[in-house]
């Protein structure tokens, strides 16, 4: 029917439709962040040489700033606590 709304999935790419991903900053907490973002890896087996060697990483944005932010040695501690908490066998290593 004319006029309709069509969810985008469901027609044609138009050339208004956006094709990137923006990043924004959001106030919040760093530090839980931070263990979110470790124990979903921990969850798929990462240990913590793995998830260093991805914070490391400028493409993986907000790991790789919490990981500026906090400096190598606290980063590996914070990672190696949530690790503990997670209770959860690594397997990925670096």
């Amino acid at each position: 029917m004319a006029g309709e709304a069509q969810h985008p999935a469901q027609r044609e790419p138009r050339p208004e439709d956006p094709f990137e991903l923006h990043g924004v900053e959001l106030p919040g907490d760093p530090g839980l962040m931070l263990t979110i973002l470790v124990e979903e890896y921990a969850r798929m087996g990462w240990g913590v040489d793995a998830i260093l060697e991805l914070a490391r990483n400028p493409f993986y944005q907000a790991f790789h700033a919490l990981y500026e932010a906090c400096g190598e040695e606290t980063f590996r501690d914070r990672v190696a606590e949530a690790l503990g908490r997670c209770r959860v066998r690594p397997w990925k290593e670096a």
